[in-house]
């Protein structure tokens, strides 16, 4: 990760504490469990939560450790490469990895990139193949090469589905990378 000098040791460490404080594994919060088919608060699971597998009270983010640390990764790597574009998130919940990209971006003196946040802000959808599609015909056509493309619910089959026919109807070709149960990621 390219990190200007004066914070060489600060930056990374920053970076780590921010990923913990948006998941809230380090000072952990209760999880909503729908399982039942009724939502019951439940303690927290810190596996669950380094996976992504639960519905957190009080974190700002759903997707994990797991998949934070990739985001990170991938944000570092398009800046290091010199990826040229912005970074964006659909269906941002209560917007954590919006906050991640934009730290990146700010420990790393990165003042050119914007992060762009996309959310209908009317709570969880259904999963629904048709949202999935429409964000992946808007927005892969302005990814840059080499760029990356992240999936955080490639495990619902509908969002699978979705993914899966896209990459087919366009000839995308890269290699999917598994994250974790439910995430995944490519580069253009």
């Amino acid at each position: 990760m390219t990190i200007p000098a004066a914070n060489n040791t600060a930056a990374p460490r920053y970076l780590d504490l921010l990923r913990h404080a948006l998941c809230r594994d380090h000072f952990p919060d209760a999880r909503y469990d729908m399982s039942s088919g009724s939502l019951q608060l439940m303690p927290f699971d810190p596996a669950l939560r380094a996976e992504g597998r639960d519905w957190p009270l009080e974190a700002v983010t759903m997707v994990g450790t797991k998949r934070l640390e990739n985001l990170q990764t991938c944000c570092c790597t398009a800046l290091e490469e010199e990826i040229p574009g912005d970074f964006v998130e659909t269906g941002v919940w209560r917007g954590g990895c919006g906050i991640l990209m934009r730290a990146v971006l700010t420990t790393t003196g990165d003042e050119t990139r914007k992060v762009w946040l996309f959310d209908s802000f009317a709570g969880l959808p259904k999963p629904d193949v048709k949202k999935t599609w429409l964000v992946l015909s808007h927005l892969y056509p302005r990814v840059s090469p080499a760029g990356f493309v992240v999936i955080d619910d490639y495990a619902l089959p509908t969002c699978k589905a979705a993914v899966d026919n896209f990459r087919a109807k366009h000839s995308i070709h890269s290699p999917i990378t598994t994250i974790d149960w439910s995430g995944i990621f490519w580069r253009k």
